[in-house]
This record gives C-alpha cells, structure tokens and sequence, in this order.
C-alpha cells in the first residue's frame, strides 16, 4: 500500500512538474502577427517554390524556343597539304558575300615539292520548313508557362488561407485559454 502511494504522489509530482512548466512555457511564446505569419507559411512553403521553378524553367523554355527563329552561322577553316601529284589543278574561287568584298573559298598554292589546300566555309541557315516546327514549339511553352503560373497562383492563395484559418484558430484557443 505505501509503494502504491508512493508511486501515485510521485506521477503526481511529476504531472504538477509538467504542468507549471507547460503553463509558464505558454506564456512566454511569442505569437507572430498574421501579416508575419503569412510571409514565412509562403516563403517555406514546397509547393509554391515548385510552382515558381517550374514558371522559370517555361520561360526559359521559351527563350529558348525563340532562339531557333534566328539564322545559324557556321564556319569552317580547312588547310591541307599534299605532296607533288599531277592530278591536282590550281583552282581558285571567289565568293561575294557582301557586296564588293570578294573571299577565296579555296585556293592551291605551290611551295617546293607540296601542294597547300585551303578551304574557307561560311554558311548561314534558317529553314522556314522549321518555321512551324518552332511556332508550335513556342505555343506548347507558352501554354505549359499559363499552367505553371495558375498553379502557383493556387498553391498561393491556399497557403494564405490555410494560414489563416489555422492563425485565428490558434488565437481564438489562446484567448479562451487566457479567459478571455
């Protein structure tokens, strides 16, 4: 009987220990203003950081997909030499690719018992095949960013309800506690 007693005043103690302790660390939690609160639920919340990389990865996509409307310049530089053979032949071309500026596309030149080739390429493509190829490109992007974008506007806006719903839950609790 007296262990059973002991062992009851002790719990006893123990729960009057846990209970001044929980009562006075209550008091002396500091509750964040809603406005403050909203700010941290948006900047620690996963889904809207998912929503904005995803609208920053589709406008990179764009970017991207308008970059294939521009022209592709290529350039090449080719020299090679051979030795003395009675195949090769001396040609010598001229290119104008601006009006009244000539450049040799290849040439042959002779030094001793080698022969030097030179070969100059410069091209500039855009295939207007592809032009739609691209557009449709750059339409699926733009869709693809609307929906990022109204995601992240959802994730948005229930995070801000969410919190405060839960905020004057929290304050009404706390002011029945205090008596209020």
């Amino acid at each position: 009987m007296k262990a059973k007693l002991q062992r009851l005043l002790t719990i006893a103690f123990f729960c009057g220990i846990l209970l001044n302790y929980n009562h006075a660390f209550a008091q002396q939690v500091k509750f964040l203003p809603l406005s403050e609160s909203l700010d941290l639920a948006l900047k620690q919340n996963q889904t809207i950081i998912a929503a904005s990389q995803e609208i920053k990865a589709s406008e990179a996509k764009i970017r991207e997909a308008r970059l294939n409307w521009l022209p592709k310049f290529n350039f090449s530089a080719d020299i090679y030499h051979h030795e003395k053979t009675p195949y090769l032949q001396s040609a010598t071309q001229e290119v104008e690719i601006i009006p009244g500026i000539k450049i040799p596309a290849s040439f042959l030149s002779s030094s001793g018992n080698k022969y030097y080739y030179s070969n100059l390429a410069l091209s500039a493509t855009n295939l207007l095949i592809d032009s739609g190829k691209v557009s449709s490109q750059i339409a699926k992007m733009l869709t693809l960013k609307n929906i990022s974008e109204i995601n992240f506007l959802e994730a948005k806006n229930n995070t801000i309800y969410k919190t405060k719903e839960n905020y004057y839950k929290l304050n009404y609790y706390r002011l029945k506690a205090v008596g209020c």
